[in-house]
């Protein structure tokens, strides 16, 4: 759902369980993900249009996989996403910056 400010109501963008939604860059879109549906994916939606364009399945292991719980855009427009497989293994990641 988005609220119209100009004309102060509620619109429905998709008819399709959105989780993680977020804003492109220049306004003109919202990325969102599905994943409690058979077929877990990325999409957006046109908000001049309404038109939503699936953008790519997201493979989720069966056996103790959790589902996506987060996504954003890189500077350069790319998606992002995070995903909780286990806490069975636990990896430390050290860097220096120049």
């Amino acid at each position: 759902m988005l609220f119209d400010m100009k004309r102060r109501e509620w619109a429905q963008l998709a008819n399709i369980p959105a989780s993680c939604v977020t804003w492109s860059r220049d306004e003109k879109y919202l990325f969102f993900e599905s994943v409690n549906v058979k077929d877990p994916a990325v999409y957006r939606v046109s908000l001049a249009t309404r038109n939503v364009e699936q953008l790519f399945h997201i493979a989720i292991r069966e056996a103790g996989a959790r589902v996506p719980w987060w996504n954003e855009l890189g500077l350069d427009g790319s998606p992002l996403l995070l995903r909780d497989e286990s806490t069975e293994e636990i990896y430390a990641l050290e860097f220096e910056l120049p």
